[in-house]
């Protein structure tokens, strides 16, 4: 529901904001409706496509570990989305920093892109220095900072 009002709120507009989504979660009761399977990286993309109304997804994020699918193929299936121009950015949510080394280690071994903009929950008990997680990246822009993506244009946080 919330992709459908987002959807409405950017028709005739869509060139002036980059939209992000996310996958993993259930999105049904079927065994391929969670998870990051490659079908179900790709229906939720289509299905994500549709509700907000638009030919392409500016930050396409895998939310959250999936330790029963390949790595292998979760990749594989984002990078199918960026080649088709679904997606234009691949990216990870609520990673733990071993998990997005290895997405990155992964990713570069079978020669897919390896620039994956973290989203994490920046709070004192997830970051910090012996934090498992990655710290928040920021971008510098004319007006100020805002959250990472796209990954091309960010310098790490002084």
């Amino acid at each position: 529901m919330a992709e459908e009002i987002v959807g409405e709120v950017l028709k005739g507009r869509r060139d002036e904001v980059l939209l992000a989504t996310k996958v993993r979660m259930p999105m049904g009761r079927g065994p391929n409706d969670a998870g990051l399977s490659r079908h179900h990286v790709i229906t939720g993309c289509e299905a994500s496509l549709r509700r907000l109304g638009t030919d392409h997804i500016d930050l396409y994020q895998v939310h959250e570990w999936d330790g029963q699918t390949p790595l292998e193929e979760t990749l594989q299936a984002l990078d199918l989305l960026v080649q088709s121009g679904k997606v234009r950015y691949v990216g990870a949510s609520n990673y733990a920093s071993w998990q997005l080394m290895k997405a990155l280690g992964t990713a570069e071994r079978l020669g897919l892109p390896t620039t994956w903009p973290p989203q994490t929950s920046p709070s004192v008990t997830t970051s910090g220095p012996n934090s498992t997680r990655p710290a928040p990246r920021r971008c510098s822009t004319p007006t100020g900072t805002r959250p990472r993506p796209p990954a091309t244009a960010c310098r790490p946080p002084t």
